[in-house]
């Protein structure tokens, strides 16, 4: 050995060092149902007039739960530096968002954007020492319950049918929520299928994506081949891998389309949903471009500090401009769009001069970037909380030989 070199004690395959803390899932498994939860309320699930937002009991329970997990566990090795410059970006815009409230017209439309980024900020707050501890084994626990909350949200949709516009979607999330659940379902399966040769997750693969269809969503459906793309440039590594991800590719593709083909009336609602309204004569917007268009002449009224949090929502009666980065621009100008846009970047930095990314890694990548594509065509700056959450953990991932060097207690 050469001197001057640490030596890393030998640990046993089966040691209680090597094993995952048990409470770390906990409170890992009750913030993931929350972020699900969203806006959910009791009058969705149960036919009564107290109206509840389940969040914030559900956050309660889950920082609560975090308390004792976190302050007996292990202190985990310092994560990479850039994950500190991320957050500090983060809540960077978060705070703009929240400080725009004061120069709106209409305070009174700002509290509920103003409920909803403090909620962000405490889910931010308890992912990262959640993010900070998780070993390898946590985060394939993680890909189950990802999994198994897409095929709830699944079997609920087909239990319930669609709705008045033939759209699918569970527990009144409205379709383009229901597409992002089964978008990253989609993306959990594979990476199951793959990375941990359990080759029956591959069967859930085209009812996810069937999921996909029957919500309609145009923007999920672009999102996802958009995130495959991502996937290839940052695999790219070898002429090996180059040919793996081909073939891959043409087999998932091969699969929807005979998928498409056999499912009795799936052709013709994905010409008319999809096809038509994307490649046709005339482009079907659903009155996206109106909307983009209000949220830019905002923006470029007031380019530094926006309009403010309640000026969109004010002149259309609470709604959003379904672009998140149209959406912070109106709201906080360039002061909210500078930190927006540089912790994407960072994570974007870290993606690619941490290559090749490990499988484990790279799905928590492509998981965040297929909410953040989503959140361009559709919902609020709300409708992106499990892109943060995924950055968080990509960002603070450590591979098993650190996980090996703090069980044995030797910092790096």
């Amino acid at each position: 050995m050469h001197q001057g070199s640490v030596r890393t004690p030998l640990i046993p395959k089966h040691s209680p060092a090597l094993d995952t803390h048990a409470g770390i899932r906990t409170p890992l498994a009750l913030l993931v149902i929350t972020l699900y939860a969203g806006t959910m309320s009791t009058s969705r699930i149960f036919d009564i007039d107290f109206d509840l937002e389940l969040r914030w009991p559900l956050l309660g329970v889950s920082l609560v739960a975090a308390v004792l997990p976190l302050s007996t566990s292990p202190k985990p090795n310092p994560p990479d530096r850039r994950l500190y410059t991320f957050l500090v970006l983060h809540l960077l815009w978060l705070a703009t968002l929240a400080a725009s409230a004061a120069w709106g017209i209409d305070a009174t439309f700002a509290a509920p954007y103003l409920a909803d980024i403090c909620f962000l900020l405490t889910a931010a707050a308890l992912a990262l020492p959640l993010a900070a501890r998780a070993k390898p084994s946590d985060l394939d626990f993680l890909a189950h319950l990802v999994v198994a909350m897409a095929a709830l949200f699944m079997s609920t949709a087909l239990a319930v049918g669609p709705g008045e516009s033939g759209r699918y979607a569970a527990f009144g999330g409205g379709p383009n929520v229901f597409v992002r659940i089964m978008g990253i379902g989609l993306l959990f399966s594979v990476h199951l299928a793959l990375s941990r040769r359990r080759w029956l997750w591959f069967c859930l693969v085209p009812t996810f994506f069937y999921g996909m269809l029957l919500s309609g969503s145009r923007g999920g459906v672009v999102s996802i081949v958009a995130v495959l793309g991502l996937a290839l440039l940052l695999k790219l590594t070898s002429p090996r891998a180059l040919v793996r991800l081909i073939a891959s590719g043409a087999l998932l593709i091969a699969c929807m389309a005979v998928l498409i083909e056999s499912v009795p009336g799936l052709s013709e609602w994905f010409d008319a949903r999809f096809v038509d309204t994307l490649l046709g004569d005339e482009i079907y917007t659903s009155g996206r471009d109106l909307l983009y268009q209000d949220g830019l002449k905002i923006f470029l009224d007031n380019p530094f500090l926006g309009g403010g949090l309640s000026d969109f929502p004010r002149r259309h009666s609470g709604g959003y401009p379904h672009n998140l980065f149209i959406e912070t621009g109106a709201a906080s100008g360039l002061v909210g769009l500078a930190p927006l846009f540089l912790s994407i970047a960072v994570v974007m930095w870290v993606a690619v001069t941490s290559r090749p990314l490990a499988n484990d890694r790279l799905i928590l990548l492509l998981a965040g970037f297929l909410i953040l594509a989503g959140s361009q065509f559709s919902g609020s700056y709300f409708d992106s909380r499990f892109a943060w959450f995924f950055f968080i953990l990509f960002l603070a991932w450590r591979s098993p030989a650190d996980t090996l060097r703090t069980a044995a207690g030797v910092q790096t």
